[in-house]
């Protein structure tokens, strides 16, 4: 553009508080520029891409005298696009720059927004000028008093870009209407470009290809230069939306539509419509008094609303004053259909040429109900009853309605019986790769992204299609929980990814009750079901692994857990039982749905040999924990006595004993731990605490086999540490009390005790140092350094804590020495300083206070916050450890170590008949269990159907509750 003003303006002193100083390109072209110039300019100078759409404002360039309400109504229904207005600080103009301003603070994206205005006409232009290098940037003040502008106005602050049209006139507006016609027509012939081919970095926007901007018109208030610029508009065919209520012009051409002759309009807008003697005399008073003008002007300003009321099909009257009336957005949108509706002429209704159109047009009108968030347009006017969608027509869509995290077109598109399945196969483009992804479930696969996302609706909203729903709400709830755990914010985001977890855990629990409540045998098959789709665990064991208390503590869960802790003996069964309510109790746990119950286990007890008997009984988890306890005591009581007896540096055969149940101990837990989950170990803390009690051991009983070779006190060092090791096998004792109800619990609360402990001690380290280091530097100046120094320096300080004052010490008893020779040793006490006798009591005086009454009653008061708090929840704690418990027994070979290695020995041969005989049966365990395929389908069904039921009576009692809410504010 061969111009001297053009560069960035600099809005000064302009009182925005949110961003600050505003700043916006600017450039003055003459009225007859070339638009391919303009073209040039917009697309490769500004870098502007062709938009989605393109809404023209036209209106009052001086006052504009509204209602408060309306204009609220008006700025709400106009901040969902881009604009092309005059950009000038007055009247109309000034409403819309607030809606860019407001639309800005609430987009990623800020809005692009194009003032066009007459160079004539913008005051102190002057300053605008350069010497031909462009202004970057100009200062321009905004903050001026009105009486200064008289027939000037000022550029508005809240435009990104302005075009200032010169036509060598001055203080005479509206000379640019022509060239931003124009400028509107070159727009709207350019192709949409998604943002794919912008960049790769940003989401794929989908718009198809070869659909041109849409532009339309909207008319707020105005004159006569207002009413020329519609004309010029219809002429060519964009489509006008008036705003009715807005004043002057827009009032004036409403009229004049509404009362046009309406039988043309009725038959599709194929032809014009007139206006009536009558209404052309009222048109014209009004005229006269809305433009202030007199009878030839108001003559001549109705032939022209005469010319224009002839493509009615062109013209949307928006009524800001009707009560219930939908935004100026959807009045925007439907005055596009009905543009491109009418270019399909014919005999045919308007039914068909709507459908036509839409098989044209559809994927940018549904981008553009989308961009606005209009689902109710989008349901009325496109997706109709009779329209039948080819497939992947709507795959574009889904996307960017997925991408932009729009929920309710999403559930449209679904509801239109969008299939999901078309998209197993999908490309991956990544960084030098192409290669294509198969995804079994891709509804799994989207709700797995819409949790990472941490969008909740649309996480629900997909959850709804996965195959096995309680499962996918577990892995949801612990996903959640591990973002929270890793995520450095603190406020909103925190607080969401908690609340999403808790309500899919609610999801969870929910239907994992309803599903028992109907049918508690297919809810235990649900429970231990191996799914395939989510890592070939079932939901017990992905419960187990994400520490779910809650779900486990469900009476389903506790269910299963006593049938299988039971195996196939009767929780009744006791030696002095009546033998007829014995065998009673005997066919109601033959009889039992449990999924141990159906292991080829007869119907009656008659038909089960007494061998039979004695392997069910002793594979029962109930009676290999038994057997384990009792084994582990006669352990501990042998580990004893070697320690006390028979310890000694010449080897006894009862250590060979020891060594071999260690051994097979630690084969065990290692057996666990491959078979289920490595990854698991640094997570569960019974697993490294068993590791480090086993590393523990073979340390000492290698200091004690280090007697065949010269080692000063190896023996010694190893029997200490082989002492310590019999704490730690004791300690592992507690966890065996976790099926015990009263005992359980208690085990939990010591865990978490220890915790505090731990972090009370970082505290009282910090006191106990730091009064270490003042009083023995104050009572034993200039001490040498050695190692008993660190072993006595922290001696008196740590004792005091338990009242244990060292007084004559501190004080300097009768034996005490100044010899260096003898204290050095410490064989004989030292002498304190002078100083010291006096200003150390002190010193313990205030220490004691602090640690013994002040940090003991702090630890005191947060163990019992811990004891509270596990107490409040002790069903829950119990359950849960009593389902581990009963989870890792059931795994177990059925003898006790040492005996177990009897089992290892069974369990290997029984593996290499199987590999010799080529079966590759598939791996079925008691809480992990392979179906048949009939009995899969079927359970997922039955669990899709119980999914379908929850939620209807979900919603049916929030509808409920509401309604109640509704009457009681009512009374």
């Amino acid at each position: 553009v061969p111009t001297a003003s053009f560069g960035e303006i600099h809005f000064a002193s302009y009182g925005n508080q949110v961003h600050g100083d505003q700043h916006a390109k600017y450039v003055r072209v003459h009225k007859d520029t070339d638009m391919n110039t303009m073209e040039t300019l917009l697309m490769k100078v500004w870098k502007l891409r062709p938009p989605k759409l393109v809404i023209s404002v036209t209106g009052g360039a001086k006052d504009f005298h509204v209602k408060k309400r309306l204009k609220e109504a008006f700025r709400r229904g106009l901040r969902r696009a881009a604009q092309i207005p005059a950009g000038t600080h007055a009247g109309a103009m000034k409403h819309v720059g607030r809606v860019v301003r407001d639309c800005n603070l609430t987009r990623e994206q800020p809005v692009t927004a194009i003032g066009i205005a007459t160079w004539g006409c913008v005051y102190n232009r002057k300053q605008l000028e350069s010497n031909g290098g462009g202004n970057w940037p100009v200062h321009y003040e905004v903050d001026v008093d009105d009486s200064e502008l008289r027939d000037e106005t000022l550029l508005d602050p809240n435009y990104s870009h302005f075009i200032l049209v010169d036509d060598g006139t001055e203080r005479k507006f509206g000379r640019e209407i022509e060239f931003r016609t124009n400028l509107e027509q070159m727009i709207s012939k350019q192709i949409i470009t998604s943002d794919e081919q912008v960049t790769e970095n940003r989401p794929t926007s989908y718009t198809p290809s070869g659909t041109n901007v849409p532009v339309a018109l909207l008319v707020l208030e105005g004159g006569p230069k207002t009413l020329e610029t519609v004309q010029q508009a219809l002429d060519n065919t964009t489509p006008v939306i008036v705003i009715k209520g807005s004043g002057r012009c827009a009032d004036v051409l409403a009229f004049a539509v509404q009362n046009a002759s309406s039988s043309e309009k009725e038959s599709g807008g194929s032809g014009p419509a007139t206006i009536g003697d009558e209404v052309e005399s009222s048109l014209r008073e009004m005229v006269m008094r809305e433009f202030n003008t007199g009878a030839d002007d108001a003559r001549e300003h109705v032939e022209v609303m005469k010319r224009c009321v002839r493509v009615p099909h062109l013209i949307t009257v928006y009524d800001l004053d009707a009560k219930g009336k939908s935004g100026v957005d959807v009045a925007i949108i439907k005055g596009l259909l009905k543009k491109e509706a009418n270019k399909k002429k014919g005999t045919r209704d308007l039914g068909c040429i709507v459908k036509d159109f839409l098989e044209d047009t559809v994927g940018a009108q549904l981008e553009l109900a989308l961009a606005w968030n209009r689902v109710d347009v989008a349901k009325s006017e496109i997706f109709t009853e009779n329209r039948r969608w080819k497939p992947g027509q709507l795959d574009g869509i889904m996307m960017s309605a997925m991408t932009h995290n729009n929920t309710e077109f999403v559930e449209l598109i679904l509801y239109n019986d969008f299939c999901l399945n078309r998209g197993k196969d999908t490309e991956s483009k990544g960084v030098g790769t192409h290669k294509e992804l198969h995804f079994e479930s891709p509804a799994q696969e989207l709700f797995l992204w819409a949790v990472l996302m941490n969008q909740q609706d649309m996480a629900k909203l997909f959850w709804r299609r996965v195959n096995e729903p309680t499962a996918a709400a577990l892995v949801a709830c612990r996903l959640l929980k591990a973002i929270a755990a890793r995520t450095h914010d603190t406020g909103h985001v925190l607080q969401s990814l908690h609340s999403n977890a808790q309500e899919f855990e609610d999801l969870a629990v929910d239907l994992l009750n309803k599903c028992f409540h109907v049918d508690q045998q297919k809810t235990q098959d649900l429970l231990v079901r191996k799914l395939q789709q989510w890592g070939n665990a079932s939901c017990v064991l992905i419960a187990l692994k994400s520490s779910n208390k809650r779900f486990i503590s469900q009476s389903a869960c506790q269910a299963l857990g006593r049938s299988v802790w039971n195996g196939k003996v009767s929780p009744d069964t006791c030696f002095w039982k009546d033998p007829g309510k014995e065998k009673s109790s005997a066919r109601t746990a033959c009889c039992s749905h449990s999924p141990v119950a159906q292991r080829g286990m007869p119907s009656s007890e008659n038909k089960m040999t007494a061998c039979e008997k004695v392997k069910e009984f002793y594979t029962a988890p109930m009676a290999i924990f038994s057997l384990n306890f009792v084994a582990y005591l006669v352990f501990l009581s042998l580990y004893s006595y070697l320690l006390l007896v028979k310890l000694s540096p010449s080897f006894h055969f009862l250590e060979v004993i020891i060594l071999v149940w260690i051994l097979t101990i630690f084969a065990e837990e290692l057996r666990q731990v491959v078979a289920y989950n490595v990854h698991s170990v640094r997570s569960n803390w019974k697993k490294c605490l068993d590791a480090c009690t086993v590393a523990v051991f073979f340390v000492g009983v290698a200091l004690r086999l280090l007697i065949f070779v010269p080692c000063y006190k190896c023996y010694e060092v190893g029997r200490v540490i082989l002492s310590i090791n019999l704490v730690q096998f004791c300690v592992r004792l507690l966890f065996s009390f976790a099926i015990n109800k009263e005992l359980g619990p208690k085990v939990v609360m010591i865990r978490r005790m220890i915790t505090d402990l731990m972090w009370f001690f970082v505290i009282l380290l910090v006191f106990v140092f730091a009064y270490t280091i003042a009083s023995e530097a104050i009572l034993y100046p200039n001490t040498e350094v050695s190692l008993k120094l660190l072993y006595y320096l922290p001696r008196k300080a740590y004792w005091q804590i338990y009242g244990e004052l060292f007084l004559d010490e501190l004080e300097g008893d009768a034996q005490c020495t100044n010899n260096r020779t003898l204290y050095s040793g410490y064989k004989q006490q030292r002498c304190p300083s002078a100083i010291g006798q006096y200003m150390v009591p002190i010193m313990m005086a205030v220490y004691v206070l602090v640690t013994n009454v002040l940090l003991l009653n702090l630890l005191i008061a947060m163990f019992s916050y811990t004891f509270q708090k596990v107490q409040d929840n002790t069903d829950i704690h119990w359950h849960f450890q009593r389902f581990n418990l009963i989870f890792e027994y059931s795994a177990r070979p059925c003898l006790p170590p040492p005996l177990i290695i009897f089992s290892y020995i069974r369990m290997a041969l029984v593996w290499c008949c199987k590999k010799a005989c080529c079966k590759d049966e598939p791996d079925s365990r008691t809480f992990n269990r392979v179906f048949e395929e009939k009995k899969n389908k079927e359970l997922v069904r039955w669990e899709d159907m119980m999914v379908e039921t929850y939620l209807s009576e979900t919603e049916a009692t929030t509808t409920d509750s509401v309604q109640e809410q509704v009457k009681g504010l009512a009374h």
